[in-house]
């Protein structure tokens, strides 16, 4: 039972954390540093959950790359926009800091996702890889061209926003590459416990997350965090939609790795970038943290589909 709080049932987890984080007393202003190094610790332990065939896919699996392309641009750029463009109609402060998180690559975590449905798991791989290599550059550029206001997001800083976000992709990834030449027969031996205990980091990062910037949040209320997570969910909804769409036109397995990577995004990345831009400033970091609950409740709808699409071919076929 407490195992699968850290694997299939994690989202209880992340929930009492996140209701953890805004009720818990106590002042956790000074355990914002931290952030990096939780979040380097969700990247870390995934990369040692990566199997070998699936990092050689990277570089054998050719015949995917220009679906990986094709899916990163609309990923990394469309959706995110259009998701903006519906929220700022409705004339929503909260518009860019949802746009922040959208902007943010597919997880890592989608891997295993798009595993359990049996989706394309080269490609989700590609996927991570071309939206993680492309994002360094199209968040600084996107959110600066949306710039309001409340971002006070200024061009001289695209450079240090960008090198902060490869910094915190990297460096976990690499040091994950490291360990398993180092210790490879350790890291299969000990294959299972690197899930949960990414799963682990990640409810972490979702309470230090909250708890830690109160003093940029303290005079919302209760209703005003519930619009937050109302625009988060309505944004994934939008990014969800896109996800059904192309089963329309493409493979089931290929479609299973776009409709998962657009609603798992890496929102520990979004909260580490939010609290070092854009510290105390509310309309960036609740969105961040928020859309754990838009993504959980996002890909576990998207699950209970896929199921309801084969249990209806089983039927259909003779």
């Amino acid at each position: 039972m407490i195992r699968s709080l850290l694997q299939e049932r994690f989202w209880i987890g992340a929930y009492l954390a996140l209701l953890a984080g805004l009720w818990l007393p106590g002042t956790y202003d000074s355990w914002k540093p931290v952030v990096p190094y939780v979040l380097g610790g969700i990247l870390y332990f995934s990369g040692l959950r990566l199997k070998a065939q699936h990092v050689r896919a990277v570089f054998t699996g050719k015949r995917w790359y220009g679906i990986a392309l094709f899916f990163t641009c609309l990923r990394l750029l469309l959706l995110p926009l259009a998701a903006y463009a519906v929220l700022y109609s409705f004339g929503t402060p909260w518009a860019v800091g949802v746009l922040l998180v959208c902007l943010m690559p597919s997880g890592l975590t989608s891997i295993a996702f798009t595993d359990l449905h049996r989706g394309n798991v080269p490609l989700a791989v590609l996927q991570i890889v071309c939206t993680g290599l492309l994002c360094p550059i199209s968040i600084p550029v996107l959110l600066a061209l949306v710039g309001t206001s409340e971002t006070h997001i200024e061009y001289g800083a695209l450079l240090s926003q960008a090198l902060y976000i490869m910094l915190l992709l990297v460096i976990p990834l690499s040091l994950a590459c490291v360990t398993r030449l180092i210790a490879a027969k350790t890291i299969a031996r000990y294959q299972n416990y690197w899930g949960p205990s990414a799963i682990l980091c990640s409810i972490i990062l979702v309470f230090i997350s909250i708890a830690a910037s109160r003093s940029a949040w303290s005079d919302a209320s209760i209703w005003e965090i519930m619009r937050v997570m109302w625009w988060c969910c309505f944004a994934a909804a939008i990014m969800g939609l896109f996800g059904l769409v192309v089963h329309v036109f493409m493979e089931r397995k290929n479609a299973t790795v776009f409709g998962v990577g657009n609603l798992y995004m890496n929102n520990g990345l979004a909260i580490a970038f939010a609290l070092h831009f854009f510290p105390g400033n509310k309309w960036m970091i609740l969105p961040a943290a928020m859309m754990q609950v838009a993504m959980i409740t996002g890909v576990m709808c998207y699950g209970r589909w896929l199921t309801y699409l084969e249990r209806r071919s089983a039927e259909w076929q003779p």
